[in-house]
């Protein structure tokens, strides 16, 4: 197998991020080695695909990346052992004759222990686009459902579909011991060099990352040692006295299982903001969609919660420069801890939320190294009265175009299905997935918030994030989670309709804020559910609109809508 790499058998320390993985696992926080933890993608094909020219373009890929070919051993200690590469399971199916809707569970599995058996055969009459879509959607779920030991080497499984002879399905599977989603984007690039490579009868010219066996030992250096001592002074006092605000709905102590269930979302529906309302609000604030979709994400928790003091962990590449060409896992995570007390509009979270990031990025360190130093980090992953949620933006290629990938093929992304994730690593984790349309999926321990919970949080974080998206000048208050409607309020005064243009603009902007319609003109403001955080929100918000200062009392000393039209009308309003 063509290689510039050492194949030999060696023995590897362990990497940081490999050490943590195992120590969560023996912790019960996930199953880690379970056959089901895995990183998968999928591309659809267009174009004349040669199998065996496929086939040997992975056995390529497999042979530049020394850990798709590695085993671990845990006693006496955690270490990594380099094998020799051996051959890609490349399993091939004509999927013309596949019916639509049909239950094929299990035939994934079948082929894989079988050998491979494509056959071609004649070309069957042209099937409609939405019919060859939903095959190739039922394959690439089929397939991603299978089992992938990552003790079964090489650590890379690979299933293509053929749904015409130019149309393609190739799906790609890597145990996540051995990789993370930086490694599959890493993974398909060499794949699609090789491939064009193999194609023209010629040896592939492949990326130059690190071998990870170096990376673990370059993990020990004195010169990463020092780098992660430096920044171990602001973790111990960033985080000395953090704390996770949120409550798990059913509190346990047992030890986790590793089972998620997974709750899948599509941001920018009809009313809401769209993908590209997201990345115009990121570029008009200088900053990223990361830090938009983050900012929304800890508004969301403050109004859940009411605390000011936010801390979000969330997932990083944790790569240096030098090993973003290598296959591996690097995951990592660091704390985002956000102080939003001062914050007034959306546009002074995004600011704050930018810096907290920048920060926290060149302070990054190995998560192991931060558990080890900073106990009460510690404790809040394993602690069973807390909900600490983690929270990453994934990106991929703009599905809509197509990308080189041989001779005359064209690949493009197909999105990962719903409900297949039984084994992700944090009990409570919400994945935003950006290419070309953003989906979210939370994975969460059942046992931990049930799926009416959940459905319930992801529907108050779309809100807040449409609002902040439109109109990132507008006061906080008006970004707490929607209360009940008037008539379960139980309210003492009777309704009331506005009677002039400035009681009607109150009485939209009160429902705004509190979510409550309708709202009359002696309805108490602290009865409807207000409190002193949403007094603050409110008043700069009637400020903004009205063009006049209401001092801060006339809301406590008159908290109706009449009350305040009478302060307006006093300066001038009608």
């Amino acid at each position: 197998m063509p290689s510039d790499k050492e194949t030999a058998v060696t023995d590897a320390p362990a990497t940081y991020a490999l050490e943590l993985f195992c120590l969560l696992g023996a912790l019960g926080r996930a199953a880690v080695f379970d056959p089901a933890f895995t990183i998968r993608a999928a591309v659809r094909l267009s174009g004349p695909v040669d199998p065996d020219v496929l086939r040997q373009a992975l056995d390529d890929v497999v042979g530049n990346h020394d850990a798709l070919h590695s085993t671990l051993t845990l006693e006496p200690e955690i270490r990594q052992c380099v094998q020799a590469p051996t051959p890609v399971r490349l399993t091939v199916r004509d999927l013309e004759d596949a019916d639509h809707g049909g239950d094929r569970n299990g035939r994934q599995q079948a082929d894989r222990d079988q050998a491979d058996r494509y056959q071609p055969g004649r070309d069957q009459p042209h099937r409609d686009q939405t019919g060859r879509d939903r095959v190739a959607s039922a394959f690439v779920a089929e397939t991603v459902a299978g089992r992938f030991p990552p003790d079964e080497l090489p650590t890379l499984w690979a299933a293509l579909g053929r749904l015409a002879a130019d149309d393609w399905v190739l799906v790609l599977v890597t145990h996540h011991l051995w990789s993370d989603a930086w490694s599959m984007r890493v993974i398909l690039a060499d794949l699609a060099a090789a491939y064009a490579a193999r194609a023209e009868g010629e040896v592939p010219e492949l990326s130059e990352g690190m071998a990870y066996a170096a990376v673990a030992e370059d993990d020990r250096s004195p010169r990463m040692r020092e780098r992660i001592d430096e920044r171990l002074g602001y973790w111990r006092e960033r985080l000395a006295d953090m704390d996770s605000p949120l409550r798990p709905e059913n509190p346990y102590s047992e030890i986790r299982d590793g089972v998620k269930a997974e709750h899948t979302f599509v941001l920018g529906g009809p009313g809401e903001a769209s993908l590209e309302a997201v990345l115009a609000c990121a570029r008009r604030n200088r900053t990223t969609p990361f830090v938009v979709l983050l900012s929304a994400f800890m508004l969301w928790l403050r109004a859940a919660t009411g605390s000011e003091d936010i801390a979000v962990p969330i997932v990083t590449a944790g790569r240096l420069p030098e090993e973003w060409e290598t296959v591996g896992l690097f995951s990592n995570s660091i704390v985002m801890r956000a102080d939003l007390a001062a914050a007034v509009t959306g546009r002074d979270v995004l600011r704050t939320v930018h810096a907290v990031c920048a920060e926290a990025y060149r302070h990054e360190i190995p998560l192991l190294r931060l558990l080890e130093e900073v106990p009460r980090a510690a404790e809040l992953v394993v602690d069973p009265d807390r909900a600490l949620p983690m929270f990453q933006l994934i990106q991929f290629p703009d599905g809509r175009g197509g990308q080189a990938f041989g001779p005359d093929v064209q690949a493009r992304p197909i999105e990962m299905p719903g409900d297949s994730a039984n084994a992700q690593l944090p009990d409570y984790l919400w994945t935003l997935e950006l290419g070309d349309r953003l989906v979210g999926r939370v994975y969460s321990d059942p046992k931990t918030f049930g799926a009416t919970t959940i459905e319930r949080q992801t529907q108050e974080y779309r809100r807040i994030l449409d609002q902040l998206v439109r109109d990132p000048d507008a006061a906080l208050a008006g970004l707490g989670p929607r209360r009940a409607s008037r008539d379960e309020r139980e309210l003492e005064s009777e309704y009331t309709a506005p009677r002039t243009a400035a009681e009607a603009d109150l009485a939209e902007l009160w429902s705004e804020q509190l979510g409550v319609a309708p709202v009359g003109i002696h309805d108490d403001f602290f009865e409807l559910g207000g409190h002193s955080l949403l007094a603050a929100g409110l008043q700069l918000e009637i400020e903004r609109r009205f063009g006049v200062e209401v001092p801060s009392w006339v809301l406590f000393l008159q908290p109706t809508i009449a009350g305040i039209a009478e302060a307006l009308a006093e300066a001038g309003v009608a």
